[in-house]
């Protein structure tokens, strides 16, 4: 019998690697650029209601419509988990500092039919109050469940475990079935055998795509209005307050003179102390 499975999906550099690591123990290798992940990892952790798991780190991508191999392989392994009927549970891991980032492949992965999990990784750069609202959004506008967590310093780890094991527990005892639907069985046609099939899909199925694709971005857009995005601001990594100053037209001239004039009185001035004392050192010890 196959083990149950989580597949942990999302954009490039947001933290998917990095969940991956803390809740395993391992030590996968992660950075801050895309396409670290270039092929789909796997390991297995013990769930308290469900038991053993397989969890799996796929690549990072923007869109079920891939652009790149490593692309192709998340994307592969997303449609072809929606046809095969084993307990499976996706969670998109999404940098809650570029939520609007996600929204396009959190769209696409809805039309699977998989059970679904958002998490809100890197929530030490975002206010907490507004991260509440963005949870609450989730699960009433897009009808997911959503909880936050930070991967890299431990944060929320215990709650997203918790929530993993009951929506996994849910899709194990669902007898529903998953269907591919008409969306995915176009995928397969065009993507199934391979990145290079695209370029003998026809110009009809291409203009199809497209047109998909921009009529879910006006349907993001349109849902986002109602997202409390406002008060998620980013945190920034440094006080910007001396930025404010340096970076100003006319205070960073100001500034600027007055480091030259420091150095120049510097040099000229105060110089001929440091150098009066060395020169009497030297005539007292020859």
């Amino acid at each position: 019998m196959s083990l149950p499975r989580i597949f942990l999906a999302g954009n490039p550099n947001s933290g998917k690697s990095t969940l991956f690591n803390a809740l395993t123990g391992l030590h996968h290798k992660t950075a801050n650029f895309p396409g670290v992940t270039v092929e789909s990892l796997q390991a297995e952790i013990e769930l308290r209601t469900v038991g053993q798991t397989i969890l799996v780190d796929l690549p990072g991508t923007y869109s079920l419509y891939p652009q790149s191999q490593d692309e192709w392989v998340a994307c592969q392994a997303l449609v072809q988990a929606a046809s095969e009927g084993l307990p499976t549970l996706v969670v998109v891991v999404v940098d809650a500092a570029n939520l609007n980032r996600s929204m396009l492949l959190i769209s696409q992965i809805q039309e699977l039919g998989l059970a679904m999990q958002v998490v809100l990784n890197k929530c030490d750069r975002v206010a907490s109050p507004g991260m509440k609202g963005v949870v609450q959004w989730f699960e009433n506008e897009m009808k997911i469940k959503a909880l936050v967590c930070d991967a890299r310093k431990g944060l929320g780890l215990k709650e997203v475990s918790k929530a993993f094991d009951q929506r996994l527990s849910e899709a194990v005892h669902s007898e529903a079935s998953n269907e591919p639907g008409n969306w995915a069985t176009s995928w397969n046609q065009v993507f199934g055998q391979g990145l290079e099939a695209q370029n003998t899909a026809s110009d009809a199925v291409r203009a199809r795509h497209s047109a998909e694709t921009i009529d879910r971005y006006r349907r993001i857009n349109q849902s986002l209005k109602t997202c409390p995005l406002h008060e998620t601001k980013a945190k920034a990594a440094l006080p910007n307050g001396p930025d404010r100053v340096l970076l100003h037209p006319v205070g960073g001239i100001l500034v600027f003179v007055a480091v030259m004039a420091l150095m120049f009185q510097a040099l000229f001035a105060w110089a001929s102390y440091p150098m009066d004392f060395i020169e009497n050192m030297m005539l007292w010890a020859g």
